[in-house]
């Protein structure tokens, strides 16, 4: 338990075994060190000075012997005051340029970067990123019968409020039986449908435009759980225009 609560802190498992070993210990040479850690000597030299860098114990000299002592467990939150005082400082340090970053930066090099996410816990993270979105608006496309039960609850009960009380709005493509009834919430849930006849131009997957250059691909097919998100404006902005055509000609 205390190994991972260092490891969520950013320590390494290593690092947290020879911390803990430390707290053990007390002050120690690295051979007692090691042997606590059940490390060998060599490795366990290099995570103690790993940890004194990152301020989590404390060497001194005694008779030409090193000795390393940890930090007292309340000066744990020292330690992470002091780093996040420090990254305050370097985000503002990077506001202050982000003007001549992006004054030499060469967009005509970007290549499109493309995230997967597997399982119903990946289907929620493209999700969640959804609810992101700075423009507050996406357009999408989705067959509401392909969506898995094991996530349209989520959808209803996590999903979607959080959406609202963030102001997005949708412009939607639907493919399904309950399109009448889905309609009914559109002014509810801040969105505009249209039903595109499902069985002519089936959507097989959920796809959503968003932020100007986010195109996010979700299946609900037990055989390949998964969504994928495409960051490119291009791309984001020639399936827009697809999805705008035909929006248009059903609307």
């Amino acid at each position: 338990m205390l190994a991972k609560i260092l490891t969520d802190l950013g320590l390494s498992k290593k690092e947290a075994t020879v911390y803990l070993s430390t707290l053990r210990t007390g002050s120690s040479g690295i051979s007692t060190i090691a042997k606590r850690a059940m490390m060998s000597r060599s490795t366990t030299y290099n995570i103690l000075h790993a940890l004194k860098l990152k301020g989590f114990v404390k060497l001194a000299k005694r008779t030409n012997v090193q000795y390393f002592s940890p930090i007292k467990p309340q000066e744990i939150v020292d330690v992470l005051t002091a780093q996040k005082e420090e990254l305050s400082e370097k985000m503002a340090l990077v506001k202050t340029f982000l003007p001549q970053f992006e004054a030499i930066r060469n967009p005509a090099a970007e290549t499109p970067k493309v995230s997967l996410y597997e399982g119903i816990n990946g289907i929620k993270q493209v999700y969640e990123d959804i609810l992101k979105c700075k423009n507050k608006e996406t357009f999408a496309a989705v067959s509401l019968d392909n969506i898995s039960p094991r996530i349209k609850k989520w959808l209803i009960q996590s999903f979607t409020p959080r959406k609202i009380k963030r102001k997005i709005r949708s412009t939607m493509l639907i493919g399904s039986k309950q399109a009448n009834s889905y309609r009914k919430l559109d002014k509810k849930h801040l969105r505009k449908t249209c039903t595109v006849p499902d069985k002519k131009y089936p959507f097989e997957v959920e796809i959503d435009v968003y932020d100007g250059d986010k195109t996010a691909f979700i299946s609900f097919d037990e055989k390949e759980l998964m969504g994928v998100i495409v960051e490119s404006p291009k791309i984001a902005r020639s399936i827009k225009s697809l999805l705008e055509i035909a929006w248009d000609k059903y609307r």
